[in-house]
């Protein structure tokens, strides 16, 4: 029995805009996207290759990509069997609070077969794969700032200045479940210097994982955050 799902507004315009798109072009990115060495792991590098699979015709490639992220995005979350997924999705269709006129959903119908195929490449796969790694995280940093403060130290009346202490302070400013918010850290000069020997570190480490990882022909290997 399939389920019903509530799909979202993008992924039935991505749908209906699917079915006025030629089945020659949409084979013509099936074939690109089975037949390539290195998969893409960014989704702008998928969008790359569907987009020199039909060099001519920008205006196709684009809902085609933005269909397969939609439908790959939401199987994941399903844990579905491609099969039951793509029933599911037709159902949901079918008995949206919208219904399709029968003709436009007919045809949907029809492509059937080709939506399997589409549902059924490593390619996208891997990208949306590796979007859950990317962000499985509680918290995302969206950016961080280390601000120096000079504190003055007073004399008893407060009369002069007789010293000043200069510190630290890290803000940190998050995205998480509950929403967006920031993080402030008292640091020292110790914690600063070792903050950024750790960040260094840690570049290098990722570059040498990912040499690793290539020389041991594992080409699909990104750091996260760097382009494709």
């Amino acid at each position: 029995m399939p389920i019903q799902f509530v799909l979202p507004e993008e992924l039935i315009g991505c749908l209906s805009t699917f079915n006025t798109i030629d089945i020659e072009d949409v084979q013509a990115i099936i074939d690109k996207l089975s037949n390539i060495d290195v998969l893409p792991i960014l989704p702008s590098g998928l969008q790359k290759i569907i987009e020199e699979a039909l060099p001519s015709k920008s205006d196709k490639a684009a809902p085609v990509f933005e269909l397969l992220m939609s439908l790959y995005t939401m199987r994941r979350q399903t844990d579905m069997s491609a099969d039951d997924f793509l029933e599911s999705i037709l159902f949901s269709v079918e008995k949206a609070e919208k219904p399709w006129s029968e003709e436009d959903f007919s045809k949907l119908k029809d492509r059937k077969s080709i939506l399997q195929n589409l549902l059924s490449l490593s390619a996208v796969w891997n990208v949306a794969k590796g979007l859950d790694l990317f962000y499985a995280y509680d918290c995302l940093l969206r950016s961080a700032k280390i601000m120096t403060d000079i504190r003055p130290i007073f004399n008893e009346n407060a009369t002069e200045i007789q010293g000043s202490i200069i510190s630290y302070t890290i803000r940190l400013y998050l995205d998480s479940i509950e929403g967006r918010r920031t993080l402030s850290i008292a640091l020292d000069e110790k914690d600063v210097k070792n903050l950024l020997k750790q960040c260094e570190r840690a570049l290098r480490k990722a570059e040498t994982s990912k040499s690793f990882m290539q020389a041991n022909r594992i080409k699909s290997t990104i750091i996260s955050g760097e382009e494709s």
